[in-house]
């Protein structure tokens, strides 16, 4: 298969994958904001910021994964593909493992210290923490089996778990509240989704690995090359934590939870604009990490142009025209409630898309030529920025900061 055939097929599968959990969670949302209350959804908001902070747990190893993943596979090499799965696999376990432990074993420590959470829902923050705490670990697997799939081309199989995953989470709390089972009752919905798909995932990928036991051995991968790889892109997914989930810690400390559901439940959906950036740039992380030879220059030329012609043509139009009609759309999405408060942050979170989305493919080319410390740098100097900002604007302005 071509390049291009290939370049197109990937990123077809992860487009339909991500626009299935938008398009979800866009007619969910708002049933579980007003069925939960404003104050409670919040408490929801904070399941999804904790599982993110443990995701850092796996200190890089995801894009490691797809890196050596691709070049071992392409190559034949069955000694690099082994050491590249158990090198990332354990990280990811252990790193978890240790994450869950640390906050299962203070829920409720955090959720009054870090996170302010009030008296009377103390006890249902404590259990949300905990359900974190524990599916991270699931999620942990499932983000290691992600990667590889991403690192064999397999963005069919991948799209399609990942919208199982992420897409069956909103409806299943839906339905649980329902039936009057609360925010607890889908704290536990979260952990058994993230075990049943984690098992899934791994049969998959035991299948789509067994050809490899017919590959030649050859140059293994040593620790040290993995780990220096892996904790040169961890600074990028730490830097992108803090980009998007430390301004609700923020605000939820310093304002309150009926602010921060105002604030995440619009920027949640403003983030899925990213998704396609980061599709392609996911798609083409592989496919640039195979490039070699006297022409690889001229290829990865070719293919920078390309990509970002195409992903500015898409994303644009669509950008000016939500930052148009605001007001109306969260009216009519969630309700008059936000718009007072809620339309210029949102606005001011539309025109961080514009800029974000040049970045991705830029970023991805330097890590699939072994310098993911451009990426960092870039990532953290962001970061560093934002935690200033925020620390000066929202204690004076609230979310508009």
């Amino acid at each position: 298969m071509s390049k291009a055939r290939q370049f197109v097929r990937n990123t077809g599968f992860n487009l339909l994958g991500q626009l299935g959990v938008a398009v979800i969670g866009f007619f969910v949302t708002p049933y579980l904001v007003h069925r939960m209350g404003i104050e409670t959804y919040a408490l929801y908001v904070l399941l999804y910021a904790t599982a993110g902070y443990l995701s850092l747990l796996s200190f890089g190893a995801s894009a490691a994964t797809i890196k050596y993943t691709a070049q071992f596979h392409a190559a034949r090499n069955r000694g690099g593909l082994r050491d590249i799965l158990f090198y990332a696999g354990s990280t990811h376990l252990l790193g978890a493992l240790l994450g869950a432990a640390v906050v299962a074993g203070a829920a409720r420590f955090w959720a009054f210290r870090l996170f302010h959470v009030p008296a009377p829902l103390l006890d249902l923050a404590a259990w949300v923490l905990c359900a974190a705490a524990l599916g991270a670990v699931f999620t942990a697997l499932i983000q290691f089996s992600s990667a590889v799939l991403q690192g064999l081309h397999r963005f069919d199989w991948q799209a399609g778990l990942s919208l199982l995953q992420n897409g069956l989470m909103p409806p299943g709390a839906a339905v649980l509240i329902s039936r009057g089972l609360g925010l607890g009752g889908v704290a536990g919905w979260y952990v058994l989704l993230q075990a049943v798909i984690c098992l899934v995932i791994f049969a998959v990928v035991w299948k789509l690995l067994r050809p490899a036991r017919d590959f030649r051995n050859g140059e293994g991968l040593s620790f040290r090359k993995f780990a220096a790889f892996s904790i040169s892109s961890w600074l990028v997914p730490v830097a992108s934590i803090a980009n998007s989930q430390l301004d609700k810690t923020l605000i939820v400390r310093t304002v309150s939870l009926i602010d921060l559901t105002l604030y995440s439940v619009p920027a949640g959906l403003l983030q899925r604009l990213q998704t396609l950036p980061a599709t392609i740039s996911s798609v083409l992380l592989p496919m640039m990490s195979e490039i070699h030879g006297p022409d690889a220059h001229e290829r990865l030329l070719r293919m920078y142009l390309k990509s970002s012609r195409f992903l500015l043509w898409i994303v644009l139009p669509f950008l000016v025209m939500i930052f148009s009609l605001m007001p109306q759309f969260l009216t009519l999405w969630l309700g008059p409630e936000f718009v007072g408060r809620s339309v210029w942050p949102a606005r001011f979170l539309v025109l961080t898309q514009a800029f974000a989305a040049v970045n991705f493919i830029p970023n991805n080319i330097s890590t699939s030529r072994d310098h993911p410390e451009y990426y960092s740098a870039g990532s953290w100097a962001q970061a560093m920025l934002n935690i200033v900002a925020w620390l000066w604007l929202i204690p004076r302005y609230h979310i508009l900061g």
